[in-house]
């Protein structure tokens, strides 16, 4: 299961380009808004999330979707985080989120 915030629609060029055929996308934006925030993922799925950096952090709608997600059972992680430059300390403190 991927999940994805885009804002001018490369992190969702990215997330189409990683996902699998039947891989599930979920944009963070969208989920956050409606409540849906719970998940459950199938057995040895992987969950990843992919979003741009914002002023070389995460930007606040990706750690509070991530602070309100329910997901039923571990899974293997990874992040994508697209930049025009340097992601600086933005995955150290993804990391320290999803803690």
């Amino acid at each position: 299961m991927i999940f994805y915030f885009t804002g001018t629609g490369n992190s969702l060029m990215a997330a189409k380009a990683i996902a699998e055929d039947d891989e599930t996308m979920v944009n963070m934006a969208d989920a956050l808004r409606d409540g849906n925030t719970a998940f459950e993922l199938k057995d040895g799925e992987r969950m990843g999330f992919i979003f741009p950096v914002y002023f070389y952090t995460v930007s606040d709608v990706v750690i509070d979707f991530i602070e309100a997600m329910k997901i039923g059972r571990p899974a293997y992680v990874f992040s994508v985080i697209t930049c025009g430059g340097s992601i600086r300390g933005a995955g150290a403190y993804l990391e320290r989120v999803l803690a």
